[in-house]
């Protein structure tokens, strides 16, 4: 619930007592923790990720003012796959919404820092969208940090 308070003739809308479920959800939609693009001169319209509490945004270019945005929930994505060459890297996500035939997503010529980056991003908000934690009132660079770590894995510190 809102509260308001009539103050010289005007409606002013202080903080929320009880913020509704709906409320916290738009709220996390609003927070973008990372964008990262593919490289334009080996991408000619470069593709983005877009990361942010509850989704990600996958916006696929083809021509000028042309694209695709494809939104895929934090739950239905199963498995995040970054393949590495001397340059650039490749990742796939995975949409197990339809179950007999999941989608795969897949963004060429990104850095590979930020494929990894966002690798582990997205798999640290997925084990802890699957834990049941309220991560709501952390400021985005702690959430990153801490999702980074608990995506990481011990393979890829080497």
């Amino acid at each position: 619930m809102q509260a308001y308070v009539y103050q010289a003739g005007l409606y002013n809308n202080t903080e929320n007592i009880n913020p509704s479920p709906l409320n916290k959800l738009v709220t996390q939609s609003q927070k973008i923790l990372l964008t990262i693009s593919s490289i334009f001169p080996f991408d000619l319209f470069p593709d983005k990720l877009v990361v942010d509490e509850n989704k990600v945004r996958i916006i696929k270019k083809f021509f000028f003012f042309t694209e695709r945005v494809t939104c895929v929930l934090l739950e239905n994505i199963t498995d995040v796959e970054v393949s590495t060459s001397p340059f650039f890297a490749t990742l796939k996500l995975r949409d197990a919404s339809y179950y007999r035939f999941p989608r795969i997503f897949k963004i060429n010529f990104l850095k590979i820092r930020d494929a990894l980056e966002i690798s582990k991003l997205i798999q640290g908000l997925i084990a802890i969208k699957k834990s049941f934690v309220d991560y709501s009132n952390m400021n985005i660079k702690t959430l990153r940090e801490d999702l980074e770590l608990l995506g990481d894995s011990d393979e890829t510190k080497n």
